[in-house]
């Protein structure tokens, strides 16, 4: 009697450790797997995962990436093993009949194309079942791509004729001071000799000086002058030109030198003419 006891007792431990055992192996299962076709009133709904660069994601997500970036990553589906799964990502698409998330499947491999605009990893796995409308699961994860930054690509003042040109790209907002205000993102507008001029896009700066004007004699020789200041020209002759009295008309704003001993002036403001006399 005391062996059968015993026994007993032996055979009721060994029961209770494979009850033990059994349990955890259930508790360790991947999420709501289906070992076989059911009703679709019983099972679950269909479990995805996917790993990007060592991150887990069991649902939706959104992922920003420098532009032309590669991105490899790995698909689990937990599902009924006959559950039809589907995958599509930027540069390519698959189907299969079964998911991968059980029996020690490593999961399925992939990588996306260069990514140079915005696109997505679409997983879906629809469950396998009888009886009913088949549950199922989609992840998606956006794929974006950074914020493009406000840049100043040019800004420049011409010194023949104080016109001022700039280029912008991806600002919200341009202006230049002195006077010209908010401008568009690419133009270009008459600016003022002797100023200085500075572009502001956003956060960013940047300067453009439009020179003085040069004044030049026929005599060779010259100087920067401020518009609206008085200069001392050197001594000089000049001839009759014709008119009574010996007298010259001249323009600062001449672009060929007048008769022998006139000046050149080459200035953005012209003024009336004005008379030299012989003395």
């Amino acid at each position: 009697m005391e062996a059968i006891t015993k026994k007993h007792k032996i055979i009721f431990s060994l029961a209770a450790l494979g009850v033990i055992i059994l349990a955890a192996m259930v508790m360790n299962l991947p999420p709501k797997t289906v070992s076989a076709i059911g009703l679709c009133s019983d099972v679950g709904t269909p479990t995805i995962r996917v790993d990007i660069n060592s991150q887990t994601y069991w649902g939706d997500a959104s992922i920003t990436v420098p532009a032309g970036s590669v991105l490899p990553f790995t698909v689990w589906t937990y599902a009924e093993p006959s559950s039809p799964n589907s995958i599509t990502y930027p540069g390519g698409s698959n189907t299969y009949p079964g998911p991968c998330g059980i029996l020690g499947c490593p999961g399925r491999s992939y990588t996306t194309s260069a990514i140079n605009s915005p696109g997505a990893i679409v997983v879906n796995v629809t469950q396998n079942c009888s009886g009913g409308i088949p549950p199922e699961a989609t992840l998606t994860i956006n794929i974006g791509l950074p914020a493009a930054t406000c840049a100043i690509n040019t800004f420049t003042c011409d010194p023949a004729t104080a016109t001022l040109a700039w280029g912008t790209s991806n600002c919200s907002s341009v202006s230049i001071n002195n006077g010209v205000g908010v401008v568009p993102p690419t133009g270009n507008t008459q600016g003022l000799v002797g100023t200085v001029y500075t572009l502001t896009a956003d956060s960013k700066t940047s300067t453009a000086t439009c020179p003085a004007p040069t004044l030049t004699t026929t005599g060779g020789g010259s100087r920067t002058v401020t518009p609206g200041t008085t200069v001392t020209l050197p001594s000089f002759d000049f001839n009759n030109t014709g008119e009574s009295g010996s007298v010259i008309h001249y323009n600062n704003c001449e672009k060929n030198p007048p008769p022998t001993g006139g000046i050149t002036a080459d200035l953005p403001d012209c003024p009336p003419p004005k008379d030299l006399v012989a003395p």
